[in-house]
């Protein structure tokens, strides 16, 4: 089979969306002889600055219709050159909003436009009402018009049937994995006294880097001698009087040197605590498990598909505060023998549903029966009005 693979940013480096299109490609090239990236940069460029533009006035141009046609006529000549027996979209609307109808579509995402709006900050709330009109429309038209559509989460796969109206047996849950190249082998935790939490996330308010400073003080308070290390954004500047917080800055997955301090960060930790307010997936609760690495999150978005509450971590209410986080570290950091256990079971449903292989294995067999055989080409489709016509 041929694939064609569409996705935000270049996959061909871990840098782009902490390496999700890298990975993804790499799982389906396992499992299918030819998949080819096939990429606008131009409109990809167009897209950013439209969107950058857009935003004062909280409209979004690249969900116009038009600009859905134009993007699809800059892929199509790639396309119909390929003749795919897939386009695969990951994150993709707007490119597959043009070509669905004309090819078999296979659209991944992690969250609907429905889902998100609304609940992610920023960008997704406040937009206008043209913006949510169009942005609607194009999440309806690639749903409904995809021969398959597949996502991490039982969230997002929920709001594609109730929210769309996608017939059940083409939406499917099929887990993202750790965006790691070379996960470890074994549990490398050593237990040295010193309780560390991992706290990793671009954006500090919205990944609920205060709960997790308020966290570290209550174990603190408690008597439990623990640190806090903070990647991906800088804690306010009031938070770093706190004693046990470590700051680490931003770490990119596309540097080496910053590759193995963050690998060293996972190795360490006792707990990951991120209780994000909204998370679309949460690819970090994945990454940790494949470290044996027990997550704190909360009861929100795609975590729970992640995280299962005493398997490979522990789920909060979004309103919690620090207390009950603290009593959960509490129980189990001061019994190594059940703290042992709980890094045994996180480290085995990680190795057995979030990764990759797991992930392109079951997609591959869903592609596989959801593909229909190649349109001819663009040129090909037209030439039979031609002659008609003559």
């Amino acid at each position: 089979m041929r694939i064609a693979f569409l996705s935000p940013g270049s996959p061909e480096t871990p840098a782009a969306w902490s390496g999700t299109p890298y990975f993804c490609l790499r799982a389906l090239r396992a499992q299918f002889e030819t998949v080819v990236p096939v990429q606008s940069p131009a409109m990809q460029r167009l897209q950013r600055a439209l969107r950058r533009a857009g935003s004062r006035l909280r409209t979004d141009p690249a969900r116009e219709p038009a600009f859905g046609r134009l993007y699809a006529l800059a892929l199509r000549r790639q396309l119909d050159r390929l003749r795919p027996d897939a386009v695969f979209g990951l994150a993709s609307t707007t490119q597959l909003a043009g070509l669905v109808g004309d090819y078999p579509v296979v659209h991944c995402s992690d969250a609907t436009f429905r889902g998100m709006c609304g609940y992610y900050p920023d960008w997704f709330s406040g937009l206008s009402p043209r913006s949510v009109r169009n942005g609607e429309a194009m999440e309806r038209r690639v749903i409904l018009g995809a021969a398959l559509a597949l996502y991490p989460s039982d969230w997002a796969a929920a709001s594609a049937r109730d929210d769309y109206g996608a017939p059940a047996e083409r939406v499917h849950t099929v887990p993202f994995g750790a965006n790691l190249a070379d996960p470890p082998a074994r549990d490398p935790f050593r237990r040295d006294g010193v309780c560390r939490l991992l706290f990793v996330g671009v954006d500090w308010a919205r990944k609920g880097g205060d709960l997790a400073l308020a966290v570290l003080r209550g174990l603190t308070a408690a008597g439990v001698a623990a640190e806090l290390h903070v990647v991906g954004c800088t804690p306010p500047p009031e938070a770093a009087a706190v004693p046990g917080l470590v700051a680490h800055g931003f770490l990119s997955k596309g540097d080496p040197d910053q590759v193995r301090r963050l690998q060293d960060l996972f190795a360490r930790a006792a707990f990951l605590i991120v209780p994000s307010r909204q998370e679309a997936y949460g690819l970090v609760f994945c990454e940790a498990g494949a470290y044996g690495l027990p997550s704190l999150a909360t009861e929100t978005g795609g975590i729970p598909t992640i995280v299962r509450p005493g398997v490979n971590g522990f789920l909060f209410a979004p309103e919690a505060g620090p207390g009950p986080y603290v009593e959960a570290v509490r129980e189990h950091w001061s019994s190594p023998d059940a703290y042992a256990r709980l890094r045994e079971s996180t480290l085995a449903r990680a190795r057995a549903v979030l990764t990759w292989d797991a992930w392109g294995e079951r997609s591959a067999g869903l592609i596989r029966r959801a593909a229909r055989p190649t349109p001819a080409p663009a040129a090909a489709r037209l030439a039979p009005a031609a002659e008609g016509a003559r």
